[in-house]
């Protein structure tokens, strides 16, 4: 996002919408999590990267984790009224998956956190909208409700529609804005599908 003119040139050859692994706002969340360039950066820095998409036409697809080791419920929160008041236009939530053969999954068993481990037969469970493991700060109910309530919070369809057009007023397009809407609308029903959002 650092080259306007590569920008430019993207919006220009149609280009509406860019995929940006941000993860969290939190510099622990993000230490966690790996993200270093992101911590470079710093979360301050991401309101001029989404800025600067917007300016070329392009919506931002924003990609953050519920469930890190350090979360909390009130994280949770804080990470959803970040999430809510950055500019992103499309919010894809995920909670954090231990998928098997990564270090975290190898970890988290190692730990004794892991609560489904009988594959294939469990693979269900790992679908990026539940907590497959034991939280380390707080019960696995408390942060699964917060993760819900907060979902509920960011897929809200009257939130959806006025994010829509604060889309458009950022991009002025009617592309972008309508590839934005269709994507929050996709993840808000794939939400409801999995139980993630009631």
């Amino acid at each position: 996002a650092d080259d306007m003119e590569l920008l430019e040139w993207a919006g220009r050859a149609g280009c509406r919408m860019v995929f940006l692994g941000l993860e969290a706002e939190d510099v622990d969340a993000l230490t966690e999590v790996n993200k270093r360039l992101n911590l470079n950066r710093g979360a301050h820095s991401y309101e001029q990267t989404f800025e600067r998409i917007h300016r070329a036409g392009i919506a931002v697809l924003g990609a953050f984790i519920f469930g890190m080791d350090g979360d909390t419920p009130d994280k949770i929160r804080q990470r959803t009224d970040f999430i809510m008041n950055s500019g992103v236009d499309v919010m894809q939530i995920t909670v954090m998956t231990p998928l098997p053969g990564t270090r975290l999954f190898h970890r988290l068993e190692q730990e004794g956190r892991l609560l489904y481990t009988d594959f294939p037969a469990d693979w269900g469970h790992y679908d990026l909208t539940k907590l497959v493991h034991s939280p380390k700060c707080v019960p696995r109910t408390e942060l699964s409700q917060a993760m819900r309530e907060c979902s509920r919070r960011i897929y809200d369809l009257r939130a959806l529609k006025a994010r829509a057009k604060e889309t458009l007023r950022a991009t002025g397009s009617w592309e972008a804005m309508e590839f934005a809407y269709r994507a929050n609308v996709d993840y808000r029903n794939l939400g409801r599908a999995n139980g993630f959002i009631d």
